[in-house]
């Protein structure tokens, strides 16, 4: 119960942190799928593309996980460090990956810097663990800074 209360009150920061007007989320999993070492393909119909200034990836995990330094694994309650590998492929096969990940928004979030580009349609997102992982939900968060 506690767990979620903080999920509840770090979404709600991170989401007033945004223009809550602006913001465009769309949800792209809404149900529970393992990640592992075999890749997890989540076509995108219809292609996702940057709305805002800034496009992240969220991923809600069910374990209990933190960010670990540089920002590109994340530590499991036991001390296990986990590497997440996230790629966006868009329409014409170019690859994106983020530059570093964290918490926000209830999940992990992967950001990508320098940002996917407006014109850019993303197709398909590939996901990856070393270790077993529970996804949630996978949301596309698009906002804008105020």
């Amino acid at each position: 119960m506690r767990n979620l209360f903080i999920l509840s009150f770090l979404f709600s920061v991170f989401v007033s942190s945004c223009s809550a007007e602006q913001d465009k989320d769309i949800a792209l999993l809404r149900k529970q799928v393992k990640i592992n070492n075999e890749i997890l393909d989540i076509k995108c119909m219809p292609s996702l593309f940057r709305m805002q200034s800034s496009a992240s990836l969220v991923l809600v995990i069910k374990e209990k996980w933190s960010p670990e330094p540089p920002w590109k694994n994340i530590k499991m309650e036991d001390g296990t460090i986990v590497e997440i590998k996230i790629i966006l492929t868009d329409e014409d096969n170019k690859e994106y990956t983020p530059s570093i990940i964290g918490s926000g928004g209830g999940g992990l979030i992967a950001k990508f810097r320098p940002e996917v580009p407006k014109s850019v349609k993303i197709k398909n997102i590939s996901l990856k663990a070393n270790k077993e992982l529970t996804i949630e939900k996978i949301i596309w968060h698009n906002w804008t800074p105020e």
